[in-house]
């Protein structure tokens, strides 16, 4: 057994693996391989010359704590058939948490098929979206006509749709930077999947809001919707009412923290008519403690000292006690071996901490973790506070 990054000459072996596994249609599948992956953020395990197991590492930078942080997304652990229950994804987790360490990506990303699955090799759930599915019906008079659509084509889009984007998430953690790639395989991925997108501009023409969308059995579904004030919003909703007599209802993600089922019309009796669910969505963990701590702002008045214990089986670098200074809001983190710590945890409830998905207040209240020292509850509180976290990337 070899494991190792994957090669161009592997990359036929891989797709074909992961068409076996996920997706089989095309075009997608071979404008994924051409597109989104590279051989060097491919990992692979090898039963001599047969590729028995992989997964890719998609990188993106990710914004949290004041920051910007390398991150790799996990997509596409896959085992063939004939070496499953085998122990291979073990090995292929363990080898990918190295491999990111390696990359000096101090923090990863994963959409989990089950929230407990990966918890085994670190990573917890810390996104999580509001799921709107509501009748045409009850948007009648949420929205209101202004402004106007242009349709999305390309890269000469990216700009409007960045600043939209980057104005949408300002008050959120976690989520993706995009590049202008990023966006061109975005845009790609939706026409390819017969979707549609479209930028609204207000009466100056500056870019104001913007929805991509599909329209399949009888629901507008909605990939993504961002805008930069209310007014944009209620056009938006307004935009999609006008697809009543193609539509019986429409369904769209949004931040946990969002609120718009306070003012949408709905029934009590006899039953709810609007549905709001709040799902899982994407799993984070610290990748190296101490890089990802190194990497935080945090506010300039912020001068704390603190010993931090961690415990991790998959990250030996990370398993200790760690000194953190933090002074003018930037940490300084230095393994230690003679001091007693202050705070104790694993490193699957330190990622959620890290990620804001919960606070030390809630850790603490669950049991999930240690305060050895009472005198720094107040101080150590402000650091690890619960964040609203969003996240719409799918590979």
């Amino acid at each position: 057994m070899i494991i190792r990054r994957l090669e161009k000459k592997d990359m036929e072996a891989a797709k074909s693996l992961w068409r076996y596994a996920f997706e089989s249609q095309e075009p997608f599948c071979s404008w994924y391989f051409e597109n989104v992956v590279a051989p060097e953020n491919l990992l692979g395990i090898f039963m001599e010359d047969d590729l028995a197991a992989s997964l890719q590492l998609n990188p993106y930078r990710l914004w949290l704590n004041g920051n910007s942080f390398d991150t790799s997304y996990v997509v596409g652990v896959i085992t063939a058939p004939a070496y499953r229950h085998r122990g291979l994804t073990k090995e292929l987790m363990a080898a990918a948490i190295g491999e990111m360490n390696r990359k000096n990506h101090g923090v990863s990303i994963l959409m989990p098929f089950d929230t407990s699955f990966y918890s085994t090799y670190g990573w917890e759930l810390c996104y999580s979206q509001l799921r709107y599915e509501i009748p045409m019906d009850m948007l009648k008079n949420f929205g209101a006509t202004q402004g106007n659509f242009t349709p999305v084509h390309g890269k000469d889009d990216v700009n409007a749709l960045q600043g939209i984007y980057e104005s949408y998430l300002k008050d959120y953690q976690g989520y993706v930077q995009r590049t202008p790639k990023d966006w061109a395989i975005l845009i790609q991925d939706l026409h390819h999947d017969g979707g549609y997108g479209y930028i609204l501009m207000d009466e100056t023409g500056t870019p104001a809001g913007y929805i991509l969308y599909f329209l399949k059995d009888g629901t507008l579904n909605i990939r993504e919707l961002a805008y930069c004030s209310h007014w944009a919003k209620k056009s938006l909703i307004h935009f999609v009412y006008r697809h009543k007599s193609q539509t019986t209802k429409a369904a769209w993600p949004a931040p946990v923290g969002d609120l718009d089922f306070l003012f949408l019309r709905d029934t009590i009796k006899p039953t709810p008519t609007n549905t709001i669910r709040i799902l899982p969505f994407m799993a984070g963990r610290v990748v190296n403690v101490k890089s990802a701590l190194e990497n935080c702002r945090y506010p300039k008045d912020t001068l704390l000292s603190f010993t931090l214990q961690i415990s991790d089986i998959y990250g030996p670098w990370n398993h200790g006690i760690f000194s953190v200074m933090i002074q003018d809001g930037i940490p300084c983190v230095q393994e230690t071996e003679d001091m007693e710590p202050d705070l104790s945890c694993s490193i699957n409830v330190f990622s959620r901490l890290f990620f804001g998905a919960i606070s030390l207040e809630q850790a603490l209240f669950m049991e999930e973790a240690l305060l050895h020292n009472p005198l720094l509850s107040d101080d150590l509180k402000r650091i690890f506070q619960q964040k609203n976290n969003f996240i719409n990337e799918y590979f």
